[in-house]
């Protein structure tokens, strides 16, 4: 286990939980019954299925005592057996911290389906080294579709207007993807790159990708926004994905003022 800094906002405290070769169900009741612990505020899969992030707040709950109940679950769904030390070296490989491993990412607090789809089985990404390729190839077609949007999201109103407010996050958020997803291509282009010294930008693309697509679903650019997130999160290799954007078409719809 450790702590490591969300680059994603430069302030929520998490740890990372590997959970490689579990079973589906066990990973499922494990992220259940850590989101109800008191001083948790989100559990996200990392991408995949390798890991978790625990988000919590140190004022509420320590990392050590994170530490113990992510023993104490591993133990009641099946991972760890009862009479095992609590003693952090007797966690099996998979239960240590996944902070570092290639495979693994972060993402926007998704919730855990009951029969998880992996992002391989729809885009055919089965390996770190295939994702990084892939990764170069969309990531110009998804900067691209950021400056669209900005251009989109900063033009003046009809009547010669700044932005409308509600158009400010998804803005901000727009400006600071492409930053990272900038910063991620250029590292992945350099000498003796290994995705997991990239895994803090990944997190980071990931969240304001989300983060800028949950701002523009009602607005009159779906079909940018949706493109824009396939494009990021078929590379980085998330789950559920497909179905998001699913949903997100069969939802699409213009407010228009009363």
């Amino acid at each position: 286990m450790s702590t490591n800094l969300d680059l994603s906002t430069g302030k929520e405290h998490r740890i990372s939980v590997g959970v490689s070769g579990w079973e589906p169900d066990q990973k499922n009741e494990f992220a259940s019954r850590f989101r109800q612990l008191d001083g948790v505020e989100r559990v996200q899969s990392a991408g995949g299925s390798t890991s978790f992030y625990i988000y919590f707040d140190p004022e509420r709950v320590s990392e050590d005592e994170l530490g113990e109940r992510a023993r104490e679950l591993a133990r009641s769904v099946g991972v760890l057996d009862e009479a095992q030390s609590v003693d952090e070296h007797d966690l099996p490989s998979n239960m240590l911290s996944a902070f570092g491993e290639p495979d693994t990412v972060s993402t926007a607090a998704p919730s855990i389906a009951s029969d998880p789809i992996q992002s391989s089985a729809w885009t055919g990404i089965q390996s770190v080294q295939e994702r990084i390729i892939a990764f170069k190839q969309l990531a110009p077609v998804a900067l691209a579709a950021v400056d669209c949007l900005l251009v989109e999201l900063q033009a003046a109103g009809h009547n010669g207007g700044p932005p409308l407010d509600e158009r400010k996050e998804a803005i901000e958020a727009l400006r600071q993807l492409h930053d990272c997803l900038g910063a991620l291509l250029a590292a992945v282009e350099s000498e003796g790159f290994s995705w997991a010294d990239g895994e803090g930008l990944v997190a980071s693309c990931a969240h304001y990708a989300i983060r800028a697509y949950e701002t523009l679903r009602d607005d009159p650019i779906p079909f940018a926004a949706s493109g824009l997130v396939l494009a990021i999160c078929a590379a980085l290799g998330f789950p559920e994905v497909g179905g998001m954007l699913s949903g997100a078409a069969l939802a699409i719809r213009k407010n228009v003022p009363s």
